[in-house]
């Protein structure tokens, strides 16, 4: 995406939220990160963010570019077929899901009725923001006395 195209997704985001506000430092960091994308597809992510469960309140950032493939995955996952994960429903190419989602997504939606027995208040999303490996040493230890969910996933992604 070019630094008018982020200018111009910013002015669309203010039109649904008008209490939306970003300096100059922000705009310049919102155009760097969304550099590598492609317009089309971070339109889509707003749209899908204003027919979601947060649609309440201005996407952030990291929604907007979650999940987003950039010009050059899409070219190496050209060819291969276009999957849903039968877990989360999320869309995905075949090779994607073979080699790293499926595993945390079955980790996910086995950690999830655990820690709410447990008193944490965790969803999908949340726990989908962990890599898989503070994911796995997470189910490892679950049985951890703290029920600060954040806490717990921060001593396991710091150690």
């Amino acid at each position: 995406m070019t630094k008018q195209e982020t200018i111009n997704l910013i002015k669309k985001i203010k039109a649904y939220y008008p209490i939306f506000r970003l300096e100059e430092e922000g705009i310049d960091e919102w155009a760097l990160r969304l550099k590598p994308y492609e317009y089309q597809d971070v339109l889509d992510k707003l749209e899908e963010h204003l027919k979601g469960e947060k649609a309440e309140e201005p996407p952030k950032l990291h929604f907007i570019t979650r999940y987003l493939k950039t010009k050059e995955e899409k070219e190496k996952y050209r060819g291969d077929y276009l999957v849903r994960c039968n877990l989360c429903g999320r869309e995905m190419f075949l090779k994607e899901l073979e080699e790293t989602h499926y595993e945390k997504c079955l980790c996910i939606k086995a950690l999830i009725p655990i820690l709410r027995a447990r008193g944490d208040d965790v969803s999908y999303e949340i726990l989908d923001e962990y890599d898989f490996h503070t994911l796995d040493r997470l189910w490892d230890k679950y049985g951890i006395k703290n029920n600060n969910l954040d806490k717990t996933l921060e001593g396991f992604k710091n150690g």
